[in-house]
C-alpha cells in the first residue's frame, strides 16, 4: 500500500509516536478497490470523511458517500440536507438512500440491518470493493459490553475489531473497514475544532431508554477512567479479535471440506464427518457461516448450535425450527432451508414440477452412443438431466416423486412404493421429493440414479427408444447417494 504521510491535526486522532497514517491505522483498503464512507453526518462520520478525502487526494483513490436517512425522528430530513452540502462543499459523490423501518420487535437492530444492506447495495452498484464506518475506539468497547451483558463468544467482543467477522449475515464480498477504530472519542472531538469542521448531533444520543446510551455516558468513564485505561481495553479487545481471525480461518477451512453443492438458492447441504472431527467451536463457526450463504437472516442461537452438533456427534437425526430456517440432520448430511414461513412437514410435501421429455432430432438419425451429445437438457436441482431419442416422444416427464407412486420390479412383489426406495437407498428426507424420477403415461420407469421398472422381455420391431442421462456434481447429496456423476437409462417404447 501506498505510504501517505499524516497531517498535524490527523496525528490528533492517533498520536504523534509514527510519521505514517496508513501503518497507524491499520484498517484502510486498497486504494485501487474505491471506498464508500458511511456518512450521518454525525461528528465521526464527518472526521472519516474528511480524512479519507485527503488519503483519496494522495492516492488516488475513487471516494464515495452514502447517508441513509431511517425516517425514524423529524430531524433526519436536516442531516441529510447537510451531508448533501457538505459533500458538494467537498466535491465527494454523494448516494442518498432512505428507508421504512418496521417499529416492531427491536426498531434499533431492524434499522442496523437495513442500514448495512442499503449501504452494500450501493457499493455494489458503483462498483467499489470497501465500505468505511466510523466506529471508533469507544465505540468497540461499547459493543464489547453490550455483547458481555448479553451473553457472547470471543466474536461478539471483539466484533469492531475483527477484520473477518461480517456486520450482517447477507454481507456480500465487500471489504469493511473502520479507519478510526484505534482512535477515542476525544481525540476525534479535537481533531474536529482543530480542522473547523461541523457536523449534525444526534438527539437519540442522549436519551436514557437506550442500553448503549446508558453504558456510554454511566458506565464507561468509571470503568476507563475517564479515558485513562482505554488503550489497554483495547488492546485485549485487539488480542480478541486476532484470535478470532485465527479461528474463522481455520473455520473457513473446514466448512470447504463440509460444504456439499446446493440443490438450490435457498438450502445448504453440508457432510457431518468433517464436523464431528473439528473441535465444537470450530464446528460451531462453520454452522454459522454456512447459513450466512442463504438469502435470509437465519437465527441460529448458542441453544440452536449445540443441539445440532449433539446430534452430528451421537448421529442420530434432528428437526429443528429456528427463526427463519429449518435444519434437518439424516443419513450423515445436515440440510438448512430458508422457511418462509413453512414448517418442516410442508418443506418436505413439496413436489417437483413435471418438465417434459422432447427430442429435437426427429429423424431417427441420432447417435444414442454419443453421451456428450445431447436433443435436449434441463437443470434439475444443481444437477442436469440430458437425453438422446431416435423419434419423436410423447407423454414423456420428468418429475419428482407423488403420493401413491410405485414402481414396478421384480423382486418387489410386483411393485413398491416409490418412497420406500428412497427410503432404502439412503436419500434424506428433506431431499426425497426433489429426487428426478422418469414417468411415462403416467408409469414411474426410473427412479433417477437408484432403480427402473421391469420391462417386458419381447421388444416389438417398431420400439423406440429414448437414452436418458443424469448428470451429478461430484459433491452433492445425490452423488453421495447414488455413488456416481453420471447415470444412464434407456427407456424403450412403442
Amino acid at each position: 500500500m501506498r505510504r501517505v504521510r499524516m497531517t498535524k491535526s490527523s496525528k490528533l486522532l492517533f498520536g504523534a509516536h509514527s510519521g505514517d497514517f496508513a501503518s497507524l491505522s491499520r484498517h484502510l483498503p486498497d486504494p485501487a478497490n474505491g471506498l464508500l464512507v458511511a456518512l450521518s453526518g454525525g461528528l465521526d462520520s464527518t472526521v472519516l470523511l474528511d480524512l479519507l478525502r485527503q488519503w483519496a487526494a494522495k492516492t488516488g483513490a475513487e471516494l464515495a458517500a452514502v447517508h441513509v436517512d431511517h425516517q425514524l425522528r423529524p430531524s433526519s430530513k436536516h442531516d441529510a440536507a447537510f451531508c448533501r452540502r457538505l459533500c458538494h462543499q467537498w466535491g465527494i459523490p454523494l448516494v442518498l438512500e432512505t428507508l421504512d423501518i418496521a417499529r416492531d420487535g427491536s426498531t434499533q437492530e431492524s434499522a442496523r440491518v437495513q442500514r448495512y444492506a442499503a449501504i452494500a447495495q450501493v457499493a455494489q452498484r458503483l462498483g467499489l470493493g470497501a465500505v468505511a464506518t466510523a466506529h471508533h475506539a469507544d465505540d468497540a468497547l461499547e459493543t464489547a459490553l453490550l455483547n458481555f451483558r448479553r451473553g457472547t463468544s470471543s466474536g461478539g467482543l471483539a466484533a469492531l475489531l475483527s477484520k473477518t467477522e461480517a456486520p450482517i449475515p447477507a454481507w456480500p464480498d465487500l471489504e469493511l473497514v473502520r479507519p478510526l477504530v484505534e482512535a477515542p472519542k476525544a481525540r476525534i472531538h479535537q481533531y474536529a475544532e482543530a480542522r473547523g469542521l461541523e457536523w449534525v448531533n444526534d438527539p437519540t444520543n442522549l436519551e436514557g431508554s437506550y442500553e448503549r446510551n446508558r453504558l456510554r455516558h454511566d458506565v464507561l468513564p468509571g470503568l476507563t477512567d475517564d479515558g485513562a485505561l482505554l488503550a489497554p481495553m483495547l488492546a485485549t479487545l485487539e488480542n480478541l479479535a486476532s484470535e478470532r481471525d485465527a479461528l474463522e480461518s481455520i473455520a473457513r477451512t473446514c466448512l470447504e471440506g463440509a460444504r456439499l453443492a446446493s440443490p438450490d438458492a435457498e438450502s445448504i447441504a453440508l457432510d457431518c464427518a468433517p464436523l464431528r472431527k473439528a473441535p465444537r467451536a470450530v464446528a460451531m463457526l462453520v454452522l454459522q457461516r454456512a447459513t450466512h450463504a442463504l438469502p435470509a437472516e437465519v437465527a441460529l442461537t448458542r441453544e440452536h448450535l449445540q443441539e445440532v452438533l449433539d446430534a452430528i456427534e451421537s448421529e442420530t437425526s434432528l428437526d429443528l425450527a429456528v427463526r427463519g430456517a429449518h435444519v434437518s440432520i439424516e443419513r450423515g448430511f445436515v440440510i438448512v432451508e430458508v422457511a418462509r414461513g413453512r414448517g418442516g412437514k410442508h418443506l418436505f410435501t413439496r413436489q417437483a414440477h413435471p418438465i417434459p421429455i422432447a427430442a429435437a432430432n426427429l429423424d431417427g438419425t441420432s447417435n444414442l452412443d454419443e453421451t456428450s451429445a445431447r436433443d435436449g437438457q434441463v437443470p434439475w436441482f444443481g444437477t442436469t438431466l440430458r437425453w438422446k431419442a431416435n423419434q419423436s416422444v410423447d407423454s414423456l416427464v420428468v418429475r419428482g416423486p407423488r403420493p401413491g407412486d410405485r414402481l414396478d420390479a421384480r423382486g418387489l412383489d410386483g411393485h413398491k412404493r416409490v418412497v420406500d426406495v428412497l427410503k432404502e437407498a439412503g436419500v434424506p428426507r428433506s431431499f426425497r421429493w426433489r429426487w428426478p424420477c422418469l414417468v411415462h403415461q403416467q408409469k414411474v420407469e426410473w427412479i433417477c440414479g437408484l432403480r427402473q421398472a421391469t420391462r417386458e422381455d419381447d421388444t416389438p420391431p417398431d420400439t423406440r427408444t429414448i437414452r436418458l442421462f443424469w448428470d451429478l456434481e461430484p459433491d452433492s447429496v445425490f452423488n453421495r447417494v447414488v455413488g456416481q456423476t453420471t447415470n444412464c437409462f434407456d427407456l424403450q417404447y412403442f
